[in-house]
């Protein structure tokens, strides 16, 4: 995103701040930029894990993620995800938040 580029050529802090954040800010406040990643989704139980389907807005409008949360490792192990879950993008640094921000994985 064009405020991001700026803001790090300027060398001004970027706070990011998702959509299911806690945020408390000190009274003096923030002196640099924030951006909100803003998402839609449901949740949903699927195979012993918490589905959160993701839909992400704005200039990421049209992308969706799925996370799946578990209660122990071993469920986890056993998980098979479902083939509408997509391909898996876990370690593909392109789908972090920092990187989400600055716009759409390619």
């Amino acid at each position: 995103m064009a405020r991001i580029d700026a803001a790090d050529a300027a060398g001004e802090p970027v706070l990011l701040v998702g959509g299911g954040s806690n945020l408390v800010v000190a009274d003096a406040g923030w002196d640099g930029v924030v951006l909100l990643v803003r998402t839609g989704g449901l949740r949903s139980t699927v195979d012993g894990g918490v589905a959160e389907v993701d839909r992400y807005q704005g200039e990421l409008d049209g992308l969706w993620t799925v996370e799946v949360e578990f209660g122990s490792l071993e469920a986890s192990r056993a998980f098979s995800p479902p083939d509408w879950f997509g391909r898996e993008v876990t370690d593909d640094q392109r789908y972090r938040n920092a990187a989400l921000a600055r716009g759409r994985p390619v």
